[in-house]
């Protein structure tokens, strides 16, 4: 009888008798791989452990059954190449070198308006990434928002006064947003109702009740209200709200704002809003349910009588009420 290694190279020789270096080692994988499942065919089989249904619950072979299953070590993680070896992820501990902050206010110094307008954004940055120690930089931000001739140079300013969270800035701020317009008041505005700043509620509510306001200054205002919690704002909002000769958009910000300021006494003006005919057909519905988002009248009762067809096509069934 040939001996294994002999039968791979007779196999060899039959099958690939002009095969390369290549082939050859191939077939002897192959070759390799039928013997292994011959040898494991022809190997008695081991002794299973019986199985639980197969015996009574209470048999000692079933009791042994279970304690070997629980025996059986059951990894977190299926695959061992994730374990083995363990590699522990490093711990990144942000680390601010000390010439960054005096090379930005040198930068900040500077006569070029795009180096000024390049530095006060980097102090922008380095609040949002949680750098420590900017507070000196507060007073040269409050000289360059105050008395830089370029705009775009005092907008950022403002914008690093605010992510710095200079509170005490706060006038100067409102000051600049008076006299910048428009895309100094989308940085400023927001700032300072989250700050609770009394002198600009008086500025937010005169632009409510001006017909000559600019319209994204009149929205922006509405939103700063009710960011800001004034409660007195209230009924003026909901005057907004009703008047169909306001710009939808308008309309719908300011019922989102009385919404949030008011939780009670706006069921009459949603059911009046609902049955109005306005343009587009969903305009009333959305508006009755934007004042109704935080109400919770005693009398709530009656919201029922709103169409809740039309509640429904506008927010989902979940916004209307159940009938009582």
């Amino acid at each position: 009888m040939l001996s294994f290694g002999r039968s791979v190279i007779f196999f060899q020789r039959a099958f690939f008798p002009r095969a390369g270096l290549f082939r050859a080692r191939s077939a002897s994988l192959v070759v390799l791989a039928i013997a292994a499942g011959a040898l494991a065919a022809a190997a008695p089989a081991a002794e299973t452990v019986p199985a639980a249904e197969e015996v009574s619950a209470g048999s000692p072979a079933a009791a042994d059954a279970r304690g070997q299953l629980a025996e059986i070590p059951r990894p977190v993680i299926d695959d061992a190449m994730w374990q083995d070896p363990f590699l522990p992820l490093p711990t990144y501990l942000p680390k601010f070198s000390k010439t960054l902050l005096p090379m930005w206010l040198e930068a900040l110094a500077r006569p070029e308006a795009e180096t000024r307008r390049v530095a006060a954004g980097t102090f922008a940055i380095a609040a949002a990434r949680s750098m420590p120690g900017l507070e000196p930089a507060t007073e040269p931000l409050r000289a360059v928002l105050t008395g830089d001739d370029d705009p775009v140079v005092r907008r950022a300013a403002a914008s690093a006064l605010v992510a710095i969270d200079a509170r005490g800035a706060a006038a100067d701020l409102a000051a600049a947003a008076s006299a910048d317009g428009l895309l100094m008041a989308e940085i400023v505005e927001p700032a300072l109702a989250r700050w609770g700043d009394q002198s600009a509620r008086e500025v937010w509510l005169s632009r409510l009740a001006d017909p000559r306001c600019e319209p994204a200054l009149r929205t922006l205002a509405i939103e700063s209200l009710a960011a800001a919690g004034v409660t007195q704002a209230a009924e003026p909002l909901r005057a907004h709200v009703l008047d169909d000769t306001q710009p939808l958009a308008e309309r719908v910000a300011a019922a989102q704002a009385c919404g949030r300021l008011t939780s009670a006494g706006l069921t009459d003006a949603a059911a009046d809003l609902a049955a109005r005919r306005l343009r587009p057909p969903h305009a009333g519905p959305l508006l009755a349910v934007l004042l109704l988002s935080r109400h919770d009248d005693a009398s709530g009762d009656r919201s029922p009588h709103l169409p809740r067809q039309q509640l429904r096509a506008v927010c989902g069934h979940g916004c209307s009420r159940p009938a009582s």
